[in-house]
C-alpha cells in the first residue's frame, strides 16, 4: 500500500499510446497524477526530470483552499511538516 502522504513528489517517465513519453507527477495520495509534456524519447523525459523538474515544481504554487490549510494544520500538529 502506498504511503498516503509522500514526503517528496515523484516524477516518472511513462510511454503514451502514441509512442511518445510524458512525465507523471505523483504529488500525494489525495491528488490526481499529473501528466507533463510530450517527449520524443524516454531519455528526453528523464533529462527533463533531472534538469527542469525542480524549477517547474517551484513555480507551481498550490491553490490555497480550506482543505489545504486544514492539511497543513494537521501535518504541523502531528510533526509531519518540515
Amino acid at each position: 500500500m502506498a504511503d498516503a502522504h509522500l514526503v517528496e513528489p515523484t516524477f516518472t517517465a511513462t510511454m503514451t499510446r502514441d509512442g511518445t513519453y510524458c512525465v507523471q507527477l505523483d504529488q500525494h495520495a489525495d491528488a490526481p497524477v499529473l501528466h507533463i509534456g510530450s517527449f520524443d524519447s524516454e531519455g528526453d523525459a528523464q533529462t527533463w526530470i533531472r534538469d527542469d523538474s525542480v524549477a517547474w515544481l517551484t513555480k507551481r504554487r498550490p491553490r490555497e483552499t480550506v482543505r489545504n490549510r486544514r492539511r497543513r494544520r494537521i501535518a504541523g500538529a502531528s510533526g509531519l511538516e518540515r
